[in-house]
């Protein structure tokens, strides 16, 4: 049913921020140890780049929801037109942005036309398609996300070394996982469905403890 189609975008939309949200900001917060560890001293000026790059990252994966949702209730059409206008403007400010203020510029562009896209794809869902979009949820997620990202930049920074990074993922970890529990980013319901997928998908040695997790979340 239609309603049952509205419960499983609002559902999903949670769901994709809570995992991508700390992973794109924690993500974020670490590369500049964490790029130059991979790719060696030359890519550190490709940090800055990056770090915005993955930071658009967050909404845009999210907002992925949005757009099998749309496909679901067969409005391919606003999903072309909005593809289109985002694959144009980002050609078009490669173009301008990359030869007169480098790459940066081309990132922040290219992010910004991304966060339109979402922006005119959520607007139609709730507006032409009356779904209403779980902002106050998002928006907690987005807070914790970002104390996550707090916490791993400030430990990185201070363990200015590859021995910093897993204290840092740890740090972050542990400061979303409090983040989400003071601030209720994630209704109860939502959390028995993540540890029912756990228990299902993963062996029991490592469903065993997320579930525990899950469970201190809720608590």
């Amino acid at each position: 049913t239609v309603q049952k189609g509205r419960d499983a975008y609002s559902i999903g939309m949670r769901l994709m921020a809570f995992v991508v949200f700390p992973a794109c900001l924690g993500m974020a917060a670490i590369a500049p140890q964490l790029l130059p560890l991979l790719f060696g001293a030359d890519f550190a000026p490709a940090v800055p780049t990056a770090v915005i790059l993955v930071s658009g990252a967050a909404f845009s994966a999210t907002a992925s929801v949005a757009l099998v949702y749309l496909f679901a209730m067969e409005r391919t059409r606003v999903v072309f037109l909005t593809g289109a206008l985002g694959a144009v403007l980002s050609v078009a400010v490669g173009l301008i942005a990359v030869p007169l203020y480098g790459p940066n510029a081309a990132a922040i562009g290219r992010t910004a036309i991304q966060l339109m896209v979402v922006a005119a794809s959520v607007a139609y869902i709730d507006r032409r398609l009356e779904c209403h979009t779980p902002y106050g949820a998002l928006l907690r997620l987005l807070i914790a996300a970002m104390l996550c990202a707090v916490a791993a930049f400030a430990v990185s920074s201070m363990i200015n070394s590859p021995a910093g990074l897993p204290i840092a993922i740890v740090a972050g970890a542990m400061t979303y996982i409090l983040a989400v529990k003071l601030l209720r980013a994630l209704p109860a319901d939502d959390l028995d469905r993540l540890s029912i997928l756990v228990e299902k998908t993963l062996p029991k040695s490592v469903a065993t403890p997320v579930q525990a997790v899950l469970r201190f979340m809720q608590a």
